[in-house]
This record gives C-alpha cells, structure tokens and sequence, in this order.
C-alpha cells in the first residue's frame, strides 16, 4: 500500500501533474464564474473551498497524514475492534488469545482426527456410504472450509482493500468538482465495505471457535475411549457449512451498509452554479405558469372591452333638436321646407320652334 501511495507521488507517474491541473482548472473556474456573475460570492462558501482543497492537498501528497487518517483507519482498525470484542466474549480462556492461533489449532485437531477415521476405514469403499471414511472425509472437507470461509474471505478483502487505498489520492483529486464527486463516493463506499468484511470475518471465526471447541473435545475423547462415532463428526461439518452462509450474508451486509453513505452537499460557489440549471419538471411547470397567466390577461382585456361596448350601448341616444348655443335648430323641419321648395322648369330647347 505504501509503495503504491509512493509511485503515485514521483514524478514520472503523472500524478502530481494531474493534480496541480486540476487546481488550477478548480481556480479558473471560479474565477471565470465569478467574472460573468454566474456564481454567488459567499464569505463561508470559500472558505469550505479552500478547506476542501487543503485536506485534498494533505491527503493526496503527504503519506504521514493519509496512514494515520485514512489507511490506518479503515485497514487495521476494524479488525483490532473485533479482536477487542472477541476478547471480551471468551470466557476462562477457553480459547486462545491470537484468534488465528486459534483456527490454525482446530485445523490441526479436524485434520488428526480425520487420519484417525481414515484408518479405521474400510479400504476401496465410498466414504458418501457412511462410516468411518465419511468421518475422514467430513473432516478434511470441514478443514477446508473453514481456512476458506475466514481465512479465505479475510486475505481477499485486505487485498482489495489496499489496492483501493493505494490509488485512493487518485480518488481524492476528484472531490475537488462536483461533476466527479460521484467517483469518490464510490471509492469510500468501496473501502469502508471491505473494511467491514474483515471485522465481520474475524468476529465469526471467534464465534466459530467457541461452538466447534467442544465438537473436537468430544471427538477427541471418543477416539482415545476407540469410538468412530459420527454424530459429532455431522455437527462440525453442519455448522461449518452454516459459517460460509453466514460469511456470504455478512458479505451483502457490508455492501448494503456502505451503499447507503450519503456525503452532504458542499456548498460551494462552483457546485451552486452548475446545479443551477432547471430540471425539465420545473421547466414545464414554468411553462404552465407563463401559458396561465397570459391567459389571465387575455381574460381581463375581452372583459374590459365588454364592459365598455355595454357603457356605449348603454349612453342615451338624442332625438331632441340639437342646441347650438342659445339657438335650437330643428333638422327635420329644414328637410321638409327643402323638399317644399319649387324645382326649376326645363329650359324649352329650339326644336319646338
């Protein structure tokens, strides 16, 4: 993990350049949004920026900060917990206090007393039969089981997990936007999942100690007494199949428990102003809005001209002589005194002569 951290931060790697462009994009964005007013200027939105970047900066350069913070933490830390909570559940030292001491013992002790069945076997007859060559065969087949369910899974889990954490600055760099934040809080989610693989790895193999103890005591005695008994032989192999159902349901447990981390929203002027744009919802609930009240107005006008063609309906018609000044002239008696008037005779034409 530490040779990987250190290739990142040489020169040749890239890494480094990578790095101080995308600081200086980060700033130049900034800057640009802030020039065109597309960004709100805020005392406390800079300053979790600038935060921000120092713990990126801290984090992606600095080894001594990245192992005590993160790599430490999520490496060692779930399984020195669990080491501390199997301690407190042994009771009387029945078990042994290094937990792998512990399997390495109950693998030796299945792997005995499967060659103390097998001798006992029948030769050139299927141990699926019964028997004691089943009890050979469930034991070695249990042995191997359970290096695989715990030891197995355990080595898995910290061999992806320092990968993870090698390239984790990587991962750092892009907190920086909020376009690629998405990537970083997969990387989290990754690494805290395969950090809570090994707690719940090391928590079951103690808890399977503690019920496969007295399974192999019995075993034991039975087979100093010169007894092939199979009953116990069945318990082990049934639990230790019941420990690599477990071990996948705790598998799923830790993905499903990492899935659901939600970093909060940083308020930053940069993720304000690329969140700003409307969503096609809001957009077409705009569009109602707009297309409402237009057709509010057009209400109100065609209401208004009513109102008013019924005033002008409404204005009393004149059919009293119209007055001008103190004089009153009657219209219709000028008519018919024009229509009175006598029209002037034709002229007589010469063709009467």
């Amino acid at each position: 993990m530490h040779g990987g951290y250190a290739a990142l931060s040489q020169e040749s790697s890239g890494f480094p350049m990578l790095l101080t462009a995308l600081l200086t994009v980060l700033v130049a964005i900034l800057g640009y949004r802030l020039l065109l007013g597309r960004a709100q200027l805020q005392v406390g939105d800079l300053v979790l920026t600038a935060a921000k970047v120092g713990i990126v900066l801290a984090l992606a350069t600095r080894w001594d900060t990245y192992q005590l913070l993160v790599s430490d933490f999520l490496f060692d830390g779930p399984q020195h917990l669990a080491n501390a909570m199997i301690a407190g559940v042994q009771s009387g030292g029945a078990a042994p206090t290094n937990i792998f001491e512990g399997l390495e013992q109950a693998i030796a002790a299945m792997q005995l007393y499967a060659a103390n069945y097998a001798q006992q076997a029948p030769p050139q007859v299927s141990p699926l039969l019964g028997g004691a060559g089943f009890g050979a065969f469930s034991l070695n087949l249990s042995a191997t089981l359970l290096l695989l369910f715990t030891v197995g899974v355990l080595l898995v889990a910290k061999i992806v997990l320092g990968l993870l954490l090698a390239v984790g600055p990587i991962f750092l760099a892009l907190l920086l936007f909020a376009s690629t934040r998405g990537l970083f809080e997969g990387w989290l989610r990754a690494c805290i999942a395969f950090a809570l693989t090994p707690l719940a790895t090391v928590m079951l193999l103690g808890f399977m100690l503690l019920m496969l103890e007295p399974l192999l005591v019995q075993i034991g005695e039975l087979q100093a007494r010169n007894e092939y008994d199979g009953a116990a032989v069945q318990a082990v192999f049934t639990l230790v199949l019941a420990c690599g159902g477990v071990s996948a349901g705790m598998l799923v447990a830790s993905a499903m428990i990492a899935g659901g981390l939600r970093l909060p929203a940083m308020p930053t002027p940069i993720a304000r102003a690329e969140t700003r744009e409307v969503s096609p919802a809001a957009m077409q609930s705009r569009a109602d809005r707009i297309v409402a009240a237009v057709a509010s107005m057009e209400r109100r006008a065609t209401a208004s001209l009513a109102e008013a063609s019924a005033t002008f309906d409404r204005r009393p018609r004149r059919t009293t002589p119209h007055a001008i000044g103190d004089d009153v002239i009657d219209f219709s008696a000028l008519r018919m005194r024009a229509n009175r008037r006598p029209r002037p005779k034709p002229r007589a034409t010469g063709e009467g002569a």
